[in-house]
């Protein structure tokens, strides 16, 4: 009974906590906005010269982004902008994304399960998923659509285990999935992206063992006798796999192997029959090398005429650069494109723990400004061979001066912002103006967007926060943003 009478004051009391918080929270960033503070004046004062600069730009020939005059959030409706305001502004404070994992699982458990469902559609599972399946997720695909925007269609995947004997069936399960995804993305999103994580697919320690013995040649390429590219591409590409062998592992590893590399393989099959390109994502250091070296084997089977699979570049390391040249050399030795994805990178923080554990050099660029700079360098790198139609990347970013950076380099290279073999990559409900501003300038850009239930993507939602924390600390202006357009409502605009 006492419980009972509690019950009901304390939600109230909790709720009402939670309004005047976001209407605080509000207050300030209308008060940054609207006053006269230097940072308004500066951003007030950058946004007239982006709009003067962007007239003379369109008579001269080169298109120059506006991020904030351009109203990039005017095709979303008043609930997804306040939406999508709440879940900024939440996600620029550390303890709330520190702990995510905690209040979404403890919700979970205590809160009954419809009405979880609910709250999760409403915020966090609305704001950065598409829907549970092809069907639910059309809506949101085709809103981006009509916004310019093409999506990179991912489902969701994050292993934990109970119990060893489940991580077979899981492997075999996760399998499945991916397949029936290129089926979904080739009715969704004909010559799209497939994205996945193939550590999805293997136990990590064989990840970990074939790092090992590959890690040493990563900016080279000379592996030596059972590793060569060459050879073990020319027998995956004859589905010779029993022929695979590495005496290096033992038979266990090696069978596993064997089946990790069918699986990869009939994966990039199916995106090559439908037309899908393979879009597999980096990992932590320590696996890598394995990743790295699996993804080359697939290119010098799948991209001999044109770019069916992708690898993933991190630009906080410090050997990107030589990482793609070996590779580039690689391709032209045995004849096929490379292709790719180049991000900043998400596992800074436990790369140098680990590094700083074991005694190593510390992997990782030694500021912001260095990863920029790396990142930029690929790019000046790869532009002069995707206009030759020699390689295929797409250029992930979340930071403005990135992307600017970007279409000037594609002007001064003469590469048609429409041409194929480039495009721009984003996170859904992350850095949404920059994406709406791409769209509408016409610019070639893909939302990685993730489908599935609530409780399939709840771990890989928390997770991705976790990962992309400094994007989502630094949404502020993104917020100004939305709130500028709240306001034009207000007047009547749209």
């Amino acid at each position: 009974m006492p419980i009972l009478i509690k019950t009901g004051p304390s939600i109230k009391m909790l709720r009402t906590r939670v309004y005047k918080s976001i209407l605080q929270w509000s207050s300030r960033d209308v008060q940054f906005m609207l006053g006269s503070s230097s940072t308004t004046r500066h951003l007030n004062q950058t946004s007239n010269q982006k709009s003067s600069s962007i007239v003379q730009a369109e008579n001269d020939g080169p298109v120059l982004l506006d991020f904030e005059n351009s109203r990039p959030f005017r095709q979303q409706t008043m609930k997804q902008l306040m939406r999508s305001w709440t879940i900024l502004k939440l996600c620029s404070h550390n303890f709330i994304v520190d702990n995510a994992e905690k209040f979404f699982l403890l919700g979970r458990r205590v809160v009954p399960s419809s009405l979880f469902q609910r709250i999760m559609a409403s915020t966090f599972y609305g704001h950065f998923t598409a829907g549970s399946d092809a069907q639910s997720s059309k809506p949101t695909i085709h809103a981006l659509h009509e916004a310019g925007i093409k999506t990179m269609l991912m489902i969701p995947i994050e292993n934990v285990f109970e119990d060893a004997k489940e991580k077979e069936k899981a492997f075999a399960d996760n399998f499945q999935s991916i397949l029936g995804c290129v089926e979904m993305i080739a009715e969704l999103e004909p010559r799209g992206f497939s994205q996945l994580k193939i550590t999805s697919l293997e136990d990590i320690k064989l990840y970990k063992e074939l790092n090992r013995h590959l890690i040493d040649f990563e900016t080279d390429h000379k592996e030596p006798g059972d590793w060569d590219i060459g050879k073990v591409a020319s027998l995956v590409k004859e589905k010779k796999f029993q022929e695979l062998t590495f005496s290096d592992l033992s038979e266990a590893d090696s069978k596993s192997f064997q089946t990790l590399l069918q699986r990869v393989d009939a994966i990039c099959q199916a995106g090559q029959e439908k037309d899908i390109h393979v879009m597999i994502d980096a990992e932590q250091t320590y696996i890598q090398a394995a990743l790295g070296y699996i993804i080359l084997v697939m290119q010098a089977v799948y991209n001999q005429n044109k770019c069916s699979v992708f690898n993933t570049y991190q630009c906080y390391r410090k050997d990107t650069l030589d990482k793609v040249k070996a590779d580039q050399a690689l391709g032209e030795r045995l004849s096929f494109k490379i292709a790719g994805k180049f991000v900043r990178g998400a596992y800074m923080i436990e790369e140098r723990a680990l590094a700083k554990k074991n005694g190593a050099e510390d992997p990782i660029n030694q500021s912001y400004e260095k990863t920029g700079e790396m990142y930029h360098a690929c790019v000046d790198y790869v532009l002069p061979k995707i206009k030759k139609k020699d390689a295929f990347f797409m250029f992930a970013t979340h930071n403005e001066e990135s992307v600017e950076y970007v279409t000037k380099q594609l002007t001064i290279h003469d590469i048609d912002i429409q041409e194929e073999n480039y495009c721009f990559g984003q996170i859904y409900g992350m850095c949404d103006h920059v994406s709406f501003t791409l769209g509408r300038y016409g610019y070639r850009i893909f939302k990685s967007v993730p489908v599935g239930t609530i409780d399939d993507t709840l771990l890989y939602l928390t997770r991705r926060a976790m990962e992309n924390k400094s994007v989502l600390w630094r949404t502020k202006k993104e917020r100004l943003i939305i709130l500028e357009e709240l306001k034009q409502r207000g007047k009547g605009n749209r």
